[in-house]
């Protein structure tokens, strides 16, 4: 259903966040696996600072479906919450692209 497509979604937010892949074993099989099976490390683990999000990717990445967000409406809802009031200033939106790595996101 479409817990499904918000699971898809959170994954793609999952690596923005972290800039790693989330499931990326060499197969499709052992993906699959891997969604299946392995336990989702909260961002903070991987980018100090990330501590915020960990309960909503907790939530939006459970393994049982009646545990996840059962809208879309609901997971816009609680990515809003961790929003900042205001939107970045040019300067900041700088500065934190240069903090990323030279090499970009993990493949």
């Amino acid at each position: 259903d479409m817990r499904s497509d918000l699971f898809a979604a959170a994954v793609i937010l999952w690596e923005m966040t972290t800039l790693r892949r989330l499931f990326s074993r060499g197969s499709d099989v052992a993906n699959l696996v891997a969604v299946m099976a392995e336990d989702v490390p909260p961002p903070s683990t991987i980018r100090p600072g990330a501590e915020r999000f960990d309960p909503f990717f907790a939530r939006a990445l459970a393994k049982q479906p009646q545990d996840r967000f059962q809208s879309a409406r609901e997971m816009r809802a609680a990515l809003e919450s961790l929003l900042p009031d205001r939107p970045a200033t040019q300067e900041e939106l700088r500065d934190y692209i240069a903090s990323l790595p030279p090499e970009g996101p993990a493949a």
